[in-house]
């Protein structure tokens, strides 16, 4: 088996033809959420060629820089059958900012029951080491051209112009 990107045109005729299609999963329903600044991936996985399972995600950025990733009315996919549905879920990826979380997560699926559930990951934390130094000597105080200078600040932001730490050298 092989999870992938796959077109729309993929995904509709796999649609098409799916017991568990409904409006809400319509492609129609991904160009409505483009329109309105969402993002539309269409996913799928292939056996021997064959697309046995797939999904339209839609995604859009949310407060605070986090991302909501929704999958209309589920994946198209036999939730009888365990191997192909288990296959599907671990292969979804997170980007580069985050660790997938391992823990194993029991979910009883019942049929005509919707259920929530929100899985967090874990958010990858670097290290910031800065070291300010000298432009030239410093005749006043003795210091050579390219020493380190303390107690300079600086100011650390996030991609949202939001100050998240603090650093003296």
């Amino acid at each position: 088996m092989q999870f992938l990107e796959i077109t729309e045109k993929e995904y509709r005729k796999f649609w098409e033809n799916h017991p568990l299609k409904t409006f809400l999963s319509a492609p129609e329903i991904g160009e409505l959420r483009k329109s309105n600044g969402w993002d539309v991936y269409f996913v799928g996985v292939k056996d021997d060629n064959d697309l046995v399972a797939a999904a339209m995600i839609v995604s859009h950025k949310r407060h605070f820089g986090k991302y909501e990733f929704y999958a209309p009315r589920g994946v198209l996919v036999d939730y009888e059958n365990i191997e192909l549905l288990d296959y599907f879920l671990k292969e979804i990826k997170t980007d580069e900012m985050h660790v997938l979380n391992e823990e194993i997560i029991e979910v009883d699926v019942t049929t005509d029951i919707i259920s929530r559930l929100e899985i967090k990951n874990e958010r990858i934390k670097g290290q910031i080491k800065i070291v300010k130094t000298s432009d030239d000597d410093n005749f006043i105080n003795g210091e050579k051209l390219g020493s380190p200078i303390e107690n300079v600040k600086f100011e650390i932001y996030d991609s949202n112009n939001n100050i998240v730490d603090e650093i003296i050298t």
